[in-house]
Order: C-alpha cells, then sequence, then structure tokens
C-alpha cells in the first residue's frame, strides 16, 4: 500500500456512519460515470474502426479507378492521335519500327516506299558549335552552280578607268586578267497601265462604226490582265501567300486593289477557264470502269461550324491507253448525294475506305457500281491495333502471333507481290491476280 491509500484510510477511520455512507453513494456514482464514457468510448472506438474500414475501402477503390482511368486516357489520347492522322492525312506509318524491328529478315522496304517520303534526297547537316549556334549546310562539289544553273546570264565588267589612272598613272597599267565573281541579282516586282488602242473603224457610204475586237481579253470589262492574275494565282495557290498580303505589297507600288476585287476576279477566272477543263477530266473519271476515291474534311471560313470536305477521284495507274487524271471536287457535305452528283452515269468498280457512303451509292446504283475496300486503308487500322497495345512488355514471339501483325505482315507482303505484276499487260496481271501467289495471300486476310 503507498503513501496515498494509507492516508485515505486514516481519513475513513475517522468519519462516522453517515459520512461513510455519504462517501460510498459519491464512489458509486463517480463509478458510474466512468462505466457510461467508457462505453461510449467503446462505441466510438467501434464506430471510427468501421469508418476507417469504410474510408479504406473507398480509397482503394478511386485509387483502382484512376489507375483505370489514368489507362483510359493514355488510350484515349492515342486514339486522338489516329483520328488527327486520318482526318488531315499521314504520309508516313510506323511500319519500320513495328513490322521489321521483329523480324528483320523480310525486307518490305518497297511497301514503305508506297506512303513513306523518300528521304535518299534528305540535306545532311551539322550543327557547328560556337557562341551563335549557327548550322552549317555542307555543299557537294558543284552543288552551288547548279542551284542556279537556269537562270539568264548578264555579264559586267567592273574597269573604272579614271580611278586607276589616278592610282597607277595614265598609260602605266594594264589588264592582267579578269577576276569572275558571282552574284544572284533579284528585280524587283514592278506593276505599270498598259494604254493599249484599239481602232475604232468608220466605213461605207453610212459611215457605219465598228472597234476591232481586243486579243487575248481575260476578264471582259476587267483592268486585270493575264500577267496580273497569273501572278496573283500563283502567290495564293502555289506559295500560300494571301491575298491581304498580296494586296498590302501592292501598295507599296502603289496599286490599290481591294481584296474583294481580286477575289471576285479570281472566281471569274475559275468560272471562265477552269471549269471546262474540271467538266474534262471529271468526265475522264465517269466514263472509266475503275476509279479510286477518298475524301477530307476541309476549313472554309464564314459557315460556322460545318464541315465541308475535299473529295479526290483517280484512274487506276495501271491505265496504259488513254488519260491518267486526278479530279478534286469540294463538297459542303459527305454523304452519298456528292457521289450521286459528281458520278452521274459512272459504271465500274470504285475503290476507297469503308466509309458507308459508298455502299449506300453502291446499293442505289442498280447494279452499274461495284465497291471495293483499300487495303491501304485496312494496313492503316491493323497499324493503329498495334500501336494502341503496349508491344514493349511483350516478346518477339508474342507480337509475331499477334493478329494485327499477322495482317500488317501479310498486306506488306502483298504489296510486294503486287509490284511484280505492275508492269504485266492486263491478262498476265488477272491470270496472276486470280491463281497465283497474290490471290492465295489475298485469300488469307479473311481467316486472320
Amino acid at each position: 500500500m503507498n503513501a496515498e491509500m494509507t492516508q485515505f484510510c486514516e481519513n475513513i477511520r475517522k468519519l462516522n456512519r453517515d459520512e461513510l455512507m455519504k462517501l460510498c453513494v459519491t464512489l458509486k456514482q463517480e463509478n458510474i460515470n466512468l462505466l457510461i464514457r467508457a462505453t461510449e468510448n467503446a462505441r466510438a472506438t467501434t464506430a471510427a474502426a468501421i469508418d476507417f474500414q469504410k474510408c479504406k475501402a473507398e480509397n482503394e477503390k478511386l485509387k483502382a479507378e484512376n489507375d483505370k482511368l489514368t489507362k483510359a486516357l493514355a488510350h484515349e489520347i492515342e486514339k486522338n492521335k489516329l483520328r488527327n492522322r486520318d482526318q488531315f492525312g499521314s504520309k508516313a506509318e510506323p511500319l519500320k519500327g513495328i513490322l521489321t524491328e521483329i523480324d528483320e529478315r523480310e525486307d518490305i522496304n518497297d511497301i514503305e516506299n508506297v506512303e513513306d517520303a523518300d528521304l535518299s534526297k534528305t540535306k545532311h547537316v551539322t550543327t557547328r558549335s560556337g557562341r551563335n549556334g549557327r548550322t552549317d549546310y555542307h555543299k557537294t562539289p558543284g552543288k552551288r552552280a547548279s542551284e542556279y544553273a537556269g537562270l539568264p546570264v548578264v555579264n559586267s565588267f567592273d574597269l573604272q578607268i579614271e580611278e586607276l589612272n589616278r592610282k597607277y598613272g595614265e598609260g602605266d597599267w594594264n589588264v592582267a586578267f579578269w577576276k569572275l565573281t558571282r552574284t544572284v541579282e533579284h528585280v524587283r516586282e514592278r506593276y505599270y497601265v498598259k494604254n493599249e488602242y484599239t481602232p475604232v473603224i468608220s466605213y461605207g457610204y453610212e459611215h457605219l462604226m465598228e472597234m476591232m475586237p481586243r486579243p487575248n481579253v481575260m476578264l471582259k470589262g476587267s483592268v486585270a490582265s493575264p500577267t496580273l492574275l497569273s501572278s496573283i494565282i500563283y502567290k495564293k495557290y502555289g506559295l500560300g501567300l494571301p491575298i491581304e498580303r498580296q494586296v498590302k505589297e501592292m501598295n507599296v507600288n502603289d496599286l490599290y486593289f481591294l481584296p474583294q476585287t481580286i477575289e471576285r476576279w479570281i472566281i471569274r477566272f475559275a468560272d471562265e477557264y477552269l471549269w471546262p477543263v474540271y467538266d474534262i477530266f471529271n468526265g475522264i473519271i465517269v466514263n472509266s470502269s475503275y476509279i479510286q476515291s477518298d475524301e477530307t474534311f476541309l476549313q472554309v471560313n464564314g459557315i460556322g461550324r460545318k464541315k465541308c470536305y475535299v473529295w479526290v477521284y483517280i484512274t487506276s495507274e495501271l491505265v496504259k491507253d488513254g488519260h491518267k487524271v486526278i479530279v478534286f471536287s469540294y463538297g459542303p457535305g459527305r454523304s452519298e448525294d456528292h457521289l450521286i452528283e459528281t458520278l452521274r452515269g459512272f459504271s465500274g468498280v470504285i475503290t476507297s475506305d469503308a466509309y458507308a457512303a459508298y455502299f449506300a451509292y453502291e446499293k442505289d446504283s442498280a447494279g452499274d457500281v461495284t465497291s471495293s475496300l483499300c487495303f491501304m486503308h485496312m494496313r492503316r487500322k491493323w497499324i493503329e491495333a498495334l500501336i494502341v497495345l503496349d508491344l514493349k512488355n511483350m516478346s518477339d514471339e508474342t507480337i509475331k502471333e499477334l493478329p494485327a501483325f499477322k495482317a500488317a505482315k501479310l498486306i506488306a507482303k502483298i504489296y510486294i507481290e503486287e509490284n511484280k505484276l505492275r508492269d504485266l499487260p492486263a491478262d498476265e496481271r488477272l491470270k496472276h491476280g486470280v491463281y497465283g501467289r497474290y490471290a492465295s495471300m489475298v485469300r488469307q486476310i479473311s481467316f486472320i
């Protein structure tokens, strides 16, 4: 017994019966209160433990959902990249990185050349270390002269006789030889007004008047000449220089046309001179038995959020007789109506992607049109399927067993065989295409 308890016992002995009774009641009440608090604490602890477990489970669930959403976001980013590639076109598809690194023994370089740009002519550039961080372009011998070999040459002899007489004395010098230095000069574009007078003829006793026709009139009633309009069109569509910037350049030379005036010239020129050419080309497309087609989105100012499209139609590259033409056709929409209007009277096979408008066009043609699909578009989808997979964590053997890899590889082989048939006559191509190795590989696609 410690000192505190000893003191407590001594104090109790001094109390009478009533005081002891009162002390016991007080202690009992405090004990009850302590039990109540202990019970409440136990319940609170239990509730806290339950809430903790719920929070823990919810946290794990949210963490799992976050991981799932993170993967889904990465997947959507890849899909968005692929959609952009489909929308705006893509020359280079990553065949080399996906196909050839798995099996370098199979050469598919010929297939990549179908779409990939030729990089053999790329200029080799080495960066020169230095304060300015400039870049050196190394030219091969004779390269500089070839850059301006097609330009006319003007010879100029810099002989300042008075200066030479002053420096060396008159009659005390002669020219030993001439040192040639070449520079490329630019004559600034200039505009001028051409006054062209056309005779008005008076003839007969009645003195009837008749004006002789003007030669080479491009746009009747307009001051635009062939030289001016050709320059504007070339800058606009060949160099991508907007009309507004061309107007600013004209203003510097004291020429002041409104952009709307120039745009009306271009529209009139296209309507009077290019539209007949388009009709001829489109007639060749319509009268062909086989064509290829595709369409792409085009942003047009002033029509709000509505999408417009440019459709392209091309005759077969294997056409030996006749004209090979490519026709671009603008359309405010992407429906079957454009095909019906543009290809009115067409009867034959049209190769395209799997867009529904072509199948609808085939269905409504009463058997005149057969829609076939494009291996290039098919291959792109298989490549996209490989892109979204995590190939880094797969073995070469696993990748080779993927359906997407098998299909892309097989299409590459089909292109190799197809290239062998390119220069053959039509009957020979048909023979190999129906019964040869090419046809056998094409049939394998359906079993992948």
